[in-house]
């Protein structure tokens, strides 16, 4: 919120809630595979990277927008 107050123009804050579990992993899976599921061997990677999101969407967002371009390999995304 103080960086949202700080940098403030002529608009008003968004307040962003945080993202359930469930929530998270939509958003990851629908910005990264593009409205496919998931392939089963980075479904345990991806599980983990939302956790590690800890609910923050942007962060989900931001993350899945580095991967999509990546090679589809658990490693890749280990790394990430």
């Amino acid at each position: 919120m103080e960086v949202a107050l700080h940098g403030k123009c002529n608009t008003d804050n968004l307040e962003l809630q945080l993202l359930k579990s469930e929530e998270s992993w939509e958003l990851l899976e629908k910005r990264e595979f593009r409205g496919k599921s998931c392939p089963d061997e980075l479904l345990n990677v991806g599980k983990e990277i939302v956790q590690n999101g800890k609910g923050l969407p942007l962060v989900v967002d931001l993350i899945a927008g580095v991967i999509v371009g990546l090679e589809k390999k658990k490693a890749v995304r280990l790394e990430v």
